[in-house]
């Protein structure tokens, strides 16, 4: 079944190249583009357990059900009020007058975040000075408080923790992709030289204060990479702004072996496997991981979607238990946060000892909600959401389209870990980009 999800994929990914016409840049296609490689790292794979056939069936059924989601593409637009004049944030808006600026806010906030980064930093490298390996800390600063125990996490408050969750992590998701629309455009480059400079520098903070996140490498140089790919397919307006020259060029170049670079230096840093044997290990970990988790799922409860989307609704959930109101928290909750933690959870992988977790796919989270049956659906709708977003957004690239599109990018990117609904971080990181980003009038 390993070779026939391969075939599905490979199936799937053609016709969406047909249908959609912009190679992997759409969403859709991209999607394909992880899963088939996903598929395929697990299937050749000799050195970790083989995923059972019935994983291999679960994983087929979500790739069909996305594909057929995603047709909604070529659904008739809905027609809302006011919809003519959702130009968003276009490059005019940006560098206009400054009633019209959105980035006031987001410098405050960026301020805010590179204070507290330092102090994470700070007490990263004193651990790491002291004998801590990366590895071990590099979960310290996602800890969920109140059941883990680190020195990140224990000099925090509640209130803290929230104001992480629900601002400044998810800030840290908009930064990259507001930092490369800035960039590829001169003037903007100019006037924004500033928060540039603090969004570079928060960067670099959030690598040290996460232990050496490569996930927050691949998606900061990532945005830079897909918004010069997508200057080159924009109409003749915006290729007076975002010219590929050789100097562009040059830069993007310099972005991608800066990243590579850095890349290679936290892999050596955090683990003994080579370069090639981390990458191939996470790639095709997943479905080994679920096979293993797919016994324990058979008996756990349904949630009926309280897991799926937890990042929205735990923060919520655990200010009434602060406040003493935990019977009024539905026992679903609680179940679902089990499960949370349990994803996160080691096992080991292959025979030589590997362990691994979190990269047990979206599809441990919906079978713990609801079965197969809520597997079809929730499939189908993120296919929809896919489709119905790639419709509109490669008629106009904005500054607020552009930091949604690297949202989706980011969430297909790592789908076969979560589903990014989980992680309060990605949800928050919608609700501040309209925040932000959202036209002034």
């Amino acid at each position: 079944m390993g070779l026939f999800s391969v075939f599905i994929g490979l199936f799937l990914l053609t016709i969406s190249i047909i249908i959609y016409r912009k190679g992997p840049l759409h969403p859709v296609v991209f999607f394909f583009v992880m899963w088939t490689t996903v598929c395929a790292f697990s299937a050749f794979q000799k050195k970790m357990f083989a995923a059972s056939d019935k994983t291999y069936d679960l994983i087929i059924i979500m790739l069909i059900c996305v594909f057929i989601g995603s047709l909604a593409y070529f659904f008739p637009a809905l027609r809302l009020r006011n919809s003519d004049s959702d130009l968003e944030y276009s490059y005019e808006n940006v560098s206009g007058n400054s009633k019209k600026t959105p980035l006031l806010l987001a410098y405050i906030l960026l301020i805010i975040y590179v204070g507290i980064s330092l102090i994470d930093s700070y007490i990263i490298v004193k651990n790491y000075l002291q004998g801590t390996e990366l590895w071990v800390m590099r979960g310290w600063r996602m800890s969920t408080f109140g059941v883990d125990s680190n020195p990140l996490v224990d000099r925090q408050s509640f209130a803290e923790v929230i104001f992480r969750a629900t601002i400044l992590y998810p800030l840290q998701n908009l930064v990259a992709p507001i930092s490369a629309y800035l960039f590829f455009n001169k003037s903007l480059r100019l006037k924004y030289k500033n928060f540039l400079f603090l969004a570079a520098f928060s960067f670099l903070l959030t690598i040290v204060a996460t232990g050496g996140s490569r996930n927050t490498i691949v998606y900061y140089f990532g945005c830079f990479i897909l918004y010069y790919l997508l200057s080159g397919e924009k109409s003749s307006h915006v290729k007076q702004q975002i010219k590929k020259t050789g100097t562009n060029f040059f830069v993007t170049s310099f972005i991608l072996v800066v990243a590579i670079a850095l890349v290679l230096f936290v892999t050596n840093a955090r683990t003994n496997l080579s370069v090639w044997d981390s990458v191939s290990s996470y790639l095709g970990v997943a479905p080994t991981l679920l096979t293993i988790h797919l016994p324990e799922i058979q008996q756990i409860p349904p949630t009926y979607g309280m897991l799926s989307f937890f990042g929205l609704i735990t923060y919520p959930m655990r200010f009434l238990q602060q406040i003493g109101l935990e019977s009024v928290i539905p026992t679903t909750y609680f179940t679902a946060f089990q499960q949370v933690l349990n994803a996160q959870s080691f096992y080991v992988v292959s025979a030589t000892g590997l362990v691994r977790n979190a990269y047990v796919t979206p599809i441990f989270y919906f079978l713990i909600d609801g079965g197969v049956p809520f597997l079809v659906v929730a499939s189908l709708g993120f296919g929809a959401v896919l489709g119905r977003f790639s419709k509109n957004f490669f008629k106009k690239v904005t500054l607020k389209k552009f930091t949604y599109y690297s949202l989706v990018m980011q969430a297909i990117l790592f789908s076969f870990v979560q589903v990014p609904t989980v992680q309060p971080s990605f949800v928050f990181s919608i609700l501040l980009a309209w925040v932000l980003l959202g036209e002034k009038k």
